[in-house]
């Protein structure tokens, strides 16, 4: 089994299952990374979780959740409740959302790269790719 090296930010997935304009990109990622190459936070499995039950599409979430995480047993990152605080340092300190400091911590505590369409990380010392990007590294 390879070292993860990713997390995936949940506009990566939410790309992908609804369908939206660089979905390509993502399909090709992950038809090119082994599903031991990336992970996803529980934060974006929740999230995913609400977006998709309020848009009423169960059945594309028990796909997403059985094809995604249970087949290729894509690994569930967390922070620990007694970590939350660097949570919040991270929303000070580069003035983000608590969904993006959470997934730049997530990220640092597995050193992961963080693989997001969201500019709000560029102001973060580790910033972010694009799946384009970690294509590109790849061929």
């Amino acid at each position: 089994m390879a070292a993860v090296t990713f997390l995936l930010d949940t506009n990566v997935f939410l790309e992908l299952l609804l369908d939206r304009e660089k979905s390509g990109d993502v399909r090709r990622l992950f038809a090119t990374l082994e599903p031991d190459a990336y992970a996803i936070s529980d934060f974006s499995l929740h999230f995913i979780g609400v977006i998709l039950t309020r848009m009423d599409r169960h059945d594309l979430l028990l796909e997403f959740i059985d094809d995604m995480i249970v087949e290729t047993g894509m690994r569930v990152v967390g922070i620990p409740s007694s970590h939350l605080g660097e949570v919040v340092t991270a929303i000070l300190r580069y003035r983000l959302d608590f969904d993006d400091a959470y997934q730049l911590v997530a990220a640092e505590r597995y050193s992961l790269g963080l693989v997001s369409f969201d500019q709000h990380f560029d102001v973060t010392p580790s910033g972010r790719v694009e799946p384009v990007d970690v294509l590109n590294r790849a061929e």
